[in-house]
C-alpha cells in the first residue's frame, strides 16, 4: 500500500501534491500504519495535511470543496523498503522451487 504511493503532480500556486494510489482510509489502515510506524518500517512525514479525493470524471467543480478532511502521510523508511522487497524474493524462491518440483516431477 504504500510501496505503490506516487507523487504524479504538483500543482500550482499552493503548491498541493496530487498523491496517485494513496493510502485509504478504512478502519484497519490506521492500526496497520501505526504497527508499521511501530516496528520501524514507515515514518509519518507529516500531520493533518488537508486532504480530499478526485471525482471519477477528473473534473473539478467549483461549488464542491476540494480538502474534505485531514489526514497524516506516511512514507517507507529502509527498513520498510527491506522488508517490502525481502517479501518479493521469498515469493519467488517459493515459486521456483515449487516449478522444479512440478518439472523433477
Amino acid at each position: 500500500m504504500l510501496a505503490k504511493q506516487r507523487l504524479a503532480m504538483v500543482l500550482q500556486p499552493d503548491g498541493v501534491w496530487v498523491i496517485e494510489q494513496a493510502v485509504s482510509h478504512g478502519e484497519g489502515i490506521h492500526a496497520a500504519l501505526a504497527t508499521c510506524y511501530l516496528r520501524g518500517w514507515a515514518e509519518p512525514l507529516g500531520n493533518a495535511i488537508p486532504s480530499g479525493e478526485a471525482p471519477i470524471d477528473g473534473r473539478i467543480d467549483p461549488n464542491r470543496p476540494l480538502f474534505t478532511h485531514k489526514t497524516q502521510l506516511y512514507r517507507l523508511t529502509d527498513s520498510g523498503w527491506a522488508v517490502v522487497n525481502r517479501l518479493q524474493f521469498w515469493l519467488l524462491c517459493t515459486i521456483s522451487i515449487g516449478m522444479i518440483s512440478m518439472i523433477v516431477t
